[in-house]
């Protein structure tokens, strides 16, 4: 009994932690189209309300929807090229006009639909098989157990 008992929780593990992987994936993915919706967002803003960059940036803060851009722990789940991609984003606004500003962030936009495009692609292959793969290594390491 204490057995069975032992590979189910092996199984569970198992399972469990390949959820969290796929998990990963999908939370890296939305977080990469959140930051495509928040330049947008600023785009906005610029365009028709014509805010300065510490308003723009408040704006952002209060926004609840935005909330996970401002925890690090979130941010993590950037690589080094988006992060710097994202600094980069925050350091040029309001450099230059209202026009200038409007292709700078467009420019901006172009670069993350083309990250989460491949975060999508990534999440469609890899989530299934760390799914899988945990269930598999758990149900492996249960008949080991046996």
């Amino acid at each position: 009994m204490l057995k069975l008992a032992g590979c189910v929780m092996l199984i569970a593990a198992g399972s469990l932690w390949g959820m969290k992987r796929a998990e990963i994936l999908r939370e890296r993915r939305h977080l990469l189209e959140l930051i495509i919706e928040m330049m947008t967002y600023s785009a906005e803003r610029i365009r028709y309300l014509r805010c300065t960059v510490d308003a723009l940036k408040g704006s952002i803060k209060e926004e609840k929807r935005f909330s996970p851009l401002n925890s690090p722990e979130k941010l993590s789940l950037l690589s080094a090229s988006e992060r710097s991609e994202l600094d980069i984003y925050f350091s040029r606004l309001g450099t230059t006009d209202s026009d200038g500003q409007q292709a700078m962030i467009a420019l901006s936009i172009s670069g993350f639909e083309h990250f989460a495009s491949l975060a999508r692609e990534e999440e469609k292959r890899k989530c299934r098989l760390y799914e899988v793969l945990g269930f598999v290594a758990g149900a492996f390491a249960a008949v080991i157990l046996i």
